[in-house]
């Protein structure tokens, strides 16, 4: 548990991987009385909010998890996010995972240059229906530095009725210009918000694009068959190359993060299915940490080289 210190009030949050910020937890309010010096932080807020609004547009996805019963990735399911801002202070967020139906939300957020500094960003987190229509909204407190933004609801007003009675949830999302973590936590009003549950946390890394090339020896003539340019894409299942004569190179090539089980952090994975003259399947693998900006893979009769 780390306490961080900002211009617009102390939080203290748990840190996860790569020490990103995640649920807010307790901690005792800094006093500070309004004056002429809190504009210029206001406005600083302001500009940082809209610095990190136009890093967030664009795609997100989870790493694929390890499976002890399924460790060829079959039934391995990730989660998918995807931002998109409409004006200057609304960005919509569509949720959707490989089995299970899309999911739209509103993020909504407003700047006020006046002297109270607790109010100089504000926001809602509204729930949008299959047709866009808004099914609900929660008021958001907003922290926009330059090392990253966290907005989240205010639990005491963000409540709704469940089968076992109202439920408070605190939801939080961090950003810090790589990754989108976002936290969800079930509350208890009538216990004082103790929660109900373990929280449940997402984190995503942002979607990559690399172009290349891929190859295969065929035959005993020994000759290279050559696919260029390739392009994968980690939104995407996965490619098929053809060669410089449309012919299919027998392979497929996927791209994506996937966190091993003997790791606390996931990485870049290059996957490549081979189909050979029988028709059996064989599954090669390349790694490279999540930044990398090339991944390839070297084999007797395949080779594929990728970069970004």
């Amino acid at each position: 548990m780390s306490c961080v210190q900002t211009s617009y009030r102390p939080a203290c949050r748990l840190w996860i991987a790569a020490g990103t910020l995640l649920l807010l937890a307790g901690c005792a309010t800094l006093e500070r009385s309004p004056s002429a010096a809190a504009q210029p932080e206001a406005s600083a807020q302001a500009r940082a909010l809209n610095h990190w609004l136009n890093q967030l547009v664009g795609d997100f996805e989870s790493a694929r998890q390890w499976r002890a019963d399924h460790p060829d990735d079959q039934g391995a399911s990730i989660t998918r996010l995807q931002f998109v801002r409409h004006d200057a202070g609304t960005v919509q967020m569509t949720q959707r995972t490989d089995t299970g139906p899309a999911r739209d939300f509103l993020w909504v957020f407003t700047a006020r240059q006046n002297d109270t500094l607790e109010a100089a960003i504000s926001g809602q987190f509204i729930t949008l229906g299959e047709n866009g229509q808004r099914l609900g909204q929660c008021p958001l407190q907003v922290t926009a530095l330059a090392s990253g933004l966290v907005v989240e609801t205010i639990a005491s007003q963000c409540q709704f009725d469940t089968r076992q009675g109202q439920v408070s949830l605190l939801k939080e999302l961090a950003f810090d210009g790589h990754s989108v973590v976002i936290a969800d936590q079930l509350l208890d009003p009538n216990t004082n918000d103790q929660p109900l549950g373990p929280a449940s946390v997402l984190e995503t890394w942002r979607s990559v694009a690399f172009t290349g090339w891929a190859g295969r020896m065929d035959g005993d003539d020994q000759q290279w068959r050559i696919a260029r340019p390739i392009s994968v894409d980690s939104r995407e299942a996965g490619i098929e190359p053809l060669d410089a004569a449309g012919m299919d190179l027998g392979l497929s090539v996927r791209l994506g993060y996937y966190q091993p089980r003997d790791r606390n952090t996931p990485l870049l994975r290059l996957r490549i299915d081979i189909e050979d003259a029988d028709g059996e399947i064989s599954t090669h693998q390349a790694w490279a940490d999540r930044d990398a900006t090339e991944i390839g893979l070297s084999l007797p009769t395949i080779q594929v080289g990728l970069s970004r």
